[in-house]
């Protein structure tokens, strides 16, 4: 039954990235650009102010228990959002990923979110190897913060933008203006089929500057999901 559970919010969120993909009537300004998929950025697209040699990063279901406590599904599947570059891991890097997925299962941990209605959580960890080699996980935004620096890729944008986002707030395009990146959310609800679209104005150490409505509206033309 779990598995079940688990093959339809998968399906739940490869379907809402669909849906997002196909929001209706977009129309970019001059100098607007739509990001890429995430998977198509590479290690050359960010300009760290560590020294990363290799980053990833995973998205992946986990239970809680009676005791209200996370804790790793017995076959934990990883699905990749971000990689710098291909890699394949030998063994021991395989158990170094799982461990740092599961040291991360906090209460406080800030990249996790309820997957109703059902009992689960959603958990993303972004996992890095430095100079040393030894595998490393993120433990706050902040730690994104400062290991992007200044925010002066696409890449290094949409990165920072998706340690704050949902599976269905998605960031659209984006368009520098001046000193602030404007950044268009599209978000199609597809559970109700509530399309809404709004401006963020972020500078480029990553702070939100402001948030500007665009439009809001019921889409007819859209098939509502549901459990």
């Amino acid at each position: 039954m779990k598995y079940t559970i688990t093959l339809f919010l998968i399906y739940f969120f490869i379907l809402s990235v669909t849906l997002h993909a196909q929001s209706p009537d977009i129309k970019l300004e001059k100098g607007e650009i739509k990001f890429r998929d995430s998977m198509e950025y590479c290690h050359r697209d960010f300009h760290f102010a560590w020294d990363v040699m290799y980053f990833e990063v995973l998205w992946y279901y986990v239970d809680m228990d009676k005791k209200h406590t996370y804790r790793l599904t017995e076959k934990v599947d990883f699905y990749t959002i971000f990689q710098s570059t291909s890699n394949h891991f030998h063994s021991l890097e395989q158990r170094q990923r799982r461990w740092l997925a599961g040291a991360v299962l906090k209460p406080s941990y800030f990249w996790q979110a309820e997957q109703p209605p059902y009992p689960l959580y959603s958990f993303r960890i972004l996992i890095f190897k430095g100079k040393k080699g030894n595998l490393k996980a993120i433990e706050s935004r902040e730690e994104i913060r400062q290991m992007l620096g200044e925010i002066d890729t696409e890449a290094e944008l949409l990165l920072w933008l998706h340690s704050s986002s949902t599976n269905f707030q998605r960031p659209f395009s984006y368009k520098k203006i001046g000193d602030l990146y404007r950044v268009r959310y599209t978000v199609l609800f597809s559970p109700t089929c509530e399309f809404h679209e709004y401006f963020t104005y972020y500078d480029t150490k990553g702070t939100l500057k402001k948030t500007e409505e665009i439009r809001r509206f019921h889409d007819k033309t859209c098939m509502p999901v549901t459990p």
